[in-house]
């Protein structure tokens, strides 16, 4: 027998109920716009210094996959991914403006962002430049590897060399 994302959070729900947040999501009740805002300054996101914007046209068979396909015992985080490909799917692209995602909706999309950077589903906008890219350079760096650890910094620039985001990242393999 598969072992399918119901099937697991059922059991994860049943089995370890303490680790499942209880808050519910309010869905928007605006439609979106083609462009969200992701990260950035205005979240008061530290490791980012210019503004993260993904393409909302772009995004409704990945969420609906997405959906299905991955859990979180975020409950309002969970149901805002549920929510989601309806949600997009009715974007507003006669305006030219930006969509705000609420908490809940950023919580499960923000882990992909260089994911939609990856894929080319972004605009990000650098404050020095005062301008938006659709390109970034990646310049991960300072990669090191100590036992079971391994380190390294993610940092994005634009491309006349502004840093865009910076973090470190660390992983322990037991």
């Amino acid at each position: 027998m598969a072992i399918t994302v119901p099937i697991f959070s059922n059991f994860f729900k049943r089995k370890y109920p303490g680790f499942v947040t209880k808050e519910i999501y309010q869905a928007p009740n605006h439609f979106p716009y083609q462009m969200a805002l992701l990260a950035g300054p205005y979240y008061g996101d530290e490791d980012y210094y210019g503004s993260l914007l993904i393409d909302l046209s772009k995004m409704e068979e990945w969420a609906t996959h997405h959906a299905k396909a991955t859990w979180t015992s975020v409950t309002a985080e969970q149901e805002a991914k549920e929510y989601f490909p309806r949600w997009v799917s009715v974007f507003n692209q006669y305006v030219d403006a930006i969509t705000f995602l609420d908490k809940s909706q950023r919580g499960f999309l923000k882990p992909y962002a260089l994911d939609f950077v990856n894929k080319g589903w972004f605009q990000i906008y650098c404050p020095n430049c005062k301008e938006f890219f659709h390109e970034i350079k990646n310049n991960d760096h300072g990669k090191d590897r100590l036992g079971s650890t391994i380190k390294w910094i993610a940092e994005w620039q634009c491309p006349n060399g502004h840093v865009l985001h910076y973090k470190k990242h660390e992983i322990r393999i037991f």
